[in-house]
């Protein structure tokens, strides 16, 4: 139940610097029409340096390799057969695919069919989580789909889907080799929200179709994004109004039990799992919380003449930001249409942002809810662009119609500082990274991050056991310690008796097991 408060609740937002890119991924592309001849599919590649990129679909038998120049966005069409069950009896839909490249690159999905286009920004494998909550579409029609699609990144990928109200469940279990696609259709209006959990890595998307987003306007139309795990949750996100548009919608949805949230001078409490969602005539808001919570933007068409393109996406939390953020605009056929690029950025250094090397005049500039914070919607025509800055600041692309919008992200980014692990003690300790996202890696019990053994008791080559049971039977005891005498001044590799791991089993080992009795 969400409950409005009266109470003060300071936001403090402090904008950092994280990373999107990667040198691997995997995703899903959904299922296209079957009378959809034209259908296309196909990756917008962003690469600081010259970089050799493989494309697979594993369980297609197909791959491709392509070299991208350096400081360049390229776009990669999807063979035609691959899209409509036209390869081998299957098709690029519905089957997980890899791109690895042989360094960081940025990657979004593009698809256009009649009346739908859209894309999605990707994130790299590893910042993919095993655990995921988010709110199902809103207004979808009956008889619309709803769907989510969950790609494996690793062979024996256990994963529940359960969706509920947060009192009535349903529950759905996949088992999922690398790069296999599980789908599960999303009951209309039957339950509010679904939950994700795997035993590895995995990456979500939600695709729905003929939707009505909190922004004042039908729409009816398909929307897919690639969902955030809950440890890219944040506590700060700012919203503005999107360029020509009188109003624009929001949601926020909880990760906990218990959330106090702040929309503005409103205070509520969230449950998790509950949502909250508006439509705003405000040119800013800022959106603070004491727990993490995921919180979408959604963009219509300036007007609300007929239907229009929808497009939903999750709002960065203020610890992503930018050094550079480059976009390539296209023009687009047909619309009578406006290109924008979104910059918010630190008001105290507004004279540090650059835009095509020239300084963006400060009264581009509005003050955000924060005034800490403003926020710029610059007009735009189609062609390359890069804004820079030693602030971090964040940064996207749109372009809106009468009651058409689509929005997209950049296609490049280059970043001051890392996000990623910052225990030194994981296996994929990030020594760069200044933001800990909860993505650590631990080698197995008794092995290094390599997966080689590093004791083995019965010396079959397994990592297993627990250390000091020499007998195996469950226990360390007397017995253990007579057993270990018969290995005692052993100096051959995996020794059982050396719990040191320093080559030799001896008194100093001794004196370990005699700790673990």
């Amino acid at each position: 139940m969400r409950i409005a408060l009266s109470l003060t609740f300071l936001c403090v937002v402090q904008l950092l610097s994280a990373q999107y890119k990667g040198d691997d991924f995997w995703f899903a592309f959904v299922p296209q029409p079957e009378d959809e001849a034209d259908s296309e599919l196909s990756l917008i590649i962003g690469c600081d340096e010259e970089t050799v990129i493989d494309i697979s679909a594993p369980h297609l038998l197909w791959d491709t390799t392509l070299t991208v120049d350096a400081n360049s966005i390229e776009a990669f069409v999807f063979p035609n057969d691959l899209l409509l069950d036209e390869y081998d009896g299957a098709s690029v839909s519905m089957n997980g695919i890899h791109v690895n490249s042989s360094a960081p690159i940025s990657l979004q999905t593009g698809s256009s069919y009649s009346y739908n286009a859209g894309s999605v920004n990707l994130f790299p494998s590893s910042l993919n989580g095993q655990h995921y909550i988010h709110e199902k579409w809103n207004g979808a029609a009956i008889g619309s789909e709803s769907t989510l699609l969950m790609v494996a990144n690793e062979d024996d990928t256990q994963v529940s889907v359960l969706q509920t109200d947060g009192f009535n469940n349903e529950e759905q279990i996949f088992f999922l080799e690398e790069g296999q696609v599980g789908y599960v259709h999303l009951e209309y209006q039957e339950y509010d929200w679904f939950e994700v959990d795997a035993n590895h890595p995995i990456s979500v998307y939600s695709v729905a179709s003929c939707v009505q987003l909190p922004v004042g306007c039908g729409a009816c139309d398909l929307v897919a994004y690639q969902n955030r795990p809950n440890q890219l949750s944040g506590l700060e996100f700012i919203v503005t109004m999107p360029l020509g548009s009188s109003s624009t919608g929001y949601s926020v949805q909880a990760t906990q039990d218990d959330t106090f949230v702040q929309i503005g001078d409103q205070f509520f409490v969230l449950q998790q799992g509950e949502s909250y969602s508006e439509t705003t005539e405000e040119s800013t808001l800022v959106i603070c919380s004491d727990q993490p919570i995921q919180v979408k933007q959604h963009y219509s068409g300036t007007t609300c003449a007929g239907f229009g393109d929808p497009e939903s996406f999750f709002l960065p939390d203020m610890t992503i930001g930018f050094s550079e953020a480059t976009f390539v605009i296209e023009e687009q056929v047909d619309y009578d249409d406006q290109h924008a690029i979104h910059v918010l950025a630190s008001t105290d250094h507004l004279d540090e942002i650059f835009l095509n090397g020239q300084p963006i005049d400060n009264n581009e500039f509005s003050a955000t809810e924060n005034p800490d914070y403003s926020y710029a919607e610059l007009p735009v025509p189609p062609g390359s662009y890069s804004i820079t800055s030693s602030e971090p600041f964040q940064a996207w692309s749109y372009w809106m119609d009468f009651a058409i919008s689509f929005q997209s992200y950049p296609g490049r980014y280059t970043l001051s500082e890392g996000i990623g692990c910052t225990d030194p003690l994981a296996c994929n300790f990030n020594p760069t990274a200044s933001i800990d996202i909860g993505n650590c890696e631990y080698a197995a019990p008794f092995a290094d991050c390599n997966g080689n053994c590093l004791f083995d008791l019965d010396l079959d080559g397994n990592c297993e056991g627990t250390l000091g049971d020499f007998l195996e039977d469950g226990q360390v005891n007397i017995e253990d310690l007579l057993e270990m005498l018969n290995f005692f001044g052993c100096t051959e590799p995996q020794c059982p008796g050396d719990l040191n791991q320093d080559g030799i089993t001896n008194v100093q080992d001794l004196i370990a097991f005699l700790t673990l009795l």
